[in-house]
């Protein structure tokens, strides 16, 4: 049998092993209200919890008209967990005096399918619930279930970092007929994260995307998600693509949702207070794009990088992320611990470890701290040396990985690091030399502060960092005064992914489109105005940046309206960030 997750009850909160998250009753009832059209729908709840998406659901055929006894039997609910089902099964007895033996089961929602199998559901009318949460890192079996689905979706290339939400959505569509609806309340990771690449491509090609709706908070206070509601109707077999328009909305408040049953699609804002509305094409829609774009400011953005004079930063600069060890606490170590251990200073280079302990100039060495283990050489070389016993005493090393149950002897057998065909295992000094020194680093993860740092001394960057190095250059201080821009900050805000905590996090493909003044189009005194504008800057140590934003401007000429438009939706993104980071 499949399961969601694995570990041990007890020594790990069930809850979040299971992934269960309960849904609030206004956001059952909106789904399960738009969901079910008639008082004949036949209706799937896959992952049921304790019930809430069911009794809305009864409730919801009763108002169309359909006999209470009945509406039950046309309602199919799955839980995995037998505590929760076995509490669904007696409120339901409690309320309807009626066993549901039938149609509420207990199960692994990949151990059901439609019309065959060992356990056998019908095809239905509706789809609705809230998938488990479960961290990518505790999911059990992903590859088992990846194979069951790629069976019945031959073209689907799903990622091994899928969440397992994504999983329920494809399930879930293979039991729906056509013009079918599925309405889900989902993490909004899969809109922006690679892995989100493969369910994009499938619900682009699968179904009729009519509306994708996202909070300006966080809807589950208690769980470090950002949550969406997906409203997708499925097309036939075989039938043409679709090409609606998909609402993008964001809602400020959950009570806004009592005002979108009777005008799903506004044509634009309902007023100052309610929800922000972006109509888009589906036929627009890029899976290679991340979409929440299209919720944060789909009108400005799209305005904004239309101009004749922004290009994509990777136009300019090669970009790359910084050196990514798999083995932190061994490869990383603080210059003083170095010296403690007796290792070998000429084994070692300075690094540039986290935005957090950096300034927005990097221009001595005594100030960075930490130092990255720089050795190709092979141990045979290295006899005599401590750094041999330092190695040697990792390969010996017992380690659990996070998550995978699994104990490896030595760090040169954790599966990650043996894929990685480092010769000898230990040698990153190659990956740094190709990849890793720059002399611009772009913080991957944005909280409240934005800066970008001067690598003055072309150290080594971590992971914490994207690296860019300018094709050419001269442009290495205009493009400093680009990136620490305020419209550069919006940007990255925009197109980043925003985690619980307020976290902004930034993929390099992310920092490759990012939108940038075309250096190739700026004149001499242009390039004079950056340059004095990123000194202002630097004399004030980053925290004055209005002279940069004004040499911009200046070059830009963008409409008044736009630059209020940018203005407000950059508050915005800020207000939500702030917000997100103080309900933890």
């Amino acid at each position: 049998m499949l399961v969601y997750a694995h570990g041990e009850v007890g020594k790990v909160n069930k809850n979040k092993l299971l992934g269960v998250v309960y849904t609030p009753e206004k956001i059952a009832r909106f789904l399960v209200r738009w969901a079910i059209r008639t008082n004949a729908d036949l209706v799937l709840d896959p992952g049921a919890g304790k019930g809430v998406f069911v009794f809305e659901a009864i409730k919801r055929l009763t108002e169309l008209g359909c006999p209470e006894s009945k509406a039950l039997d046309q309602i199919f609910a799955v839980e995995y967990d037998k505590t929760a089902f076995e509490q669904l099964k007696r409120h339901i007895e409690k309320e309807y005096a009626k066993q549901p033996d039938r149609n509420i089961i207990t199960a692994n929602f990949f151990d059901v399918w439609p019309g065959a199998g060992s356990i056998v559901l019908p095809t239905v009318d509706a789809v609705v619930g809230n998938p488990p949460y479960v961290e990518r890192q505790l999911a059990e079996n992903a590859d088992k279930i990846r194979s069951l689905l790629s069976a019945s979706h031959p073209d689907l290339k799903l990622n091994r970092s899928t969440d397992i939400y994504g999983y329920f959505i494809i399930h879930a569509a293979d039991f729906l007929k056509p013009n079918g609806r599925l309405a889900f309340i989902v993490s909004d990771t899969w809109m922006s994260m690679d892995f989100g690449v493969a369910i994009r491509d499938f619900l682009l090609k699968h179904f009729r995307i009519k509306a994708i709706i996202g909070f300006d908070k966080r809807v589950f206070p208690k769980v470090l998600v950002r949550a969406v509601m997906i409203l997708l109707e499925k097309r036939a077999e075989g039938g043409e693509p679709y090409d609606n328009q998909v609402a993008f909305m964001r809602l400020s408040d959950l009570d806004l949702l009592d005002r979108l049953e009777g005008d799903l699609y506004p044509g634009k804002e309902i007023d100052n207070e309610g929800p922000r509305v972006a109509l888009i094409q589906q036929s627009k829609l890029d899976q290679f794009i991340p979409w929440t774009i299209y919720l944060k400011s789909p009108e400005v953005y799209l305005k904004a990088i239309s101009h004749p004079r922004m290009t994509k930063l990777s136009e300019l600069a090669r970009v790359n992320i910084g050196v990514q060890t798999l083995k932190r606490d061994f490869f990383i170590i603080k210059e003083s611990e170095r010296r403690r251990r007796g290792l070998e200073n000429r084994f070692f280079e300075k690094i540039i470890l986290s935005p957090r302990g950096t300034g927005i100039v990097v221009d001595s060495r005594k100030k960075v701290t930490d130092v990255v283990l720089y050795c190709d050489r092979e141990k045979e070389d290295l006899l005599g040396t401590r750094v041999l016993l330092y190695i040697q005493q990792a390969e010996k090393t017992e380690i659990s990985p996070r998550g995978k149950g699994e104990t490896y002897v030595g760090l040169q057998n954790i599966p990650r690091i043996k894929k990685a065909h480092r010769k000898p295992w230990y040698n990153i000094r190659a990956e740094i030399d190709r990849r890793c020194k720059g002399p611009i680093l772009i913080p991957r993860r944005i909280y409240e502060r934005y800066a970008v740092v001067w690598n003055k001394l072309m150290l080594p960057a971590n992971e914490d960092f994207i690296v860019v190095e300018p094709k050419d250059s001269r442009w290495i201080v205009p493009l400093l005064a680009i990136l620490n821009s305020s419209l550069t900050e919006f940007f990255a805000r925009v197109v980043g992914h925003m985690y619980g905590g307020g976290v902004c996090d930034l993929r390099p493909d992310d920092v490759k489109n990012l939108p940038v003044l075309d250096l190739n189009t700026l004149t001499d005194s242009d390039y004079v105005n950056l340059q004095e504008a990123y000194a202002t800057f630097l004399s004030s140590n980053g925290t004055d940046r209005r002279k940069i934003d004004e040499a911009i401007q200046s070059i830009l000429n963008l409409p008044e309206k736009l630059q209020r438009d940018i203005s407000r939706d950059y508050k915005e993104i800020l207000e939500v960030s702030l917000l997100t980071k103080r309900t933890i």
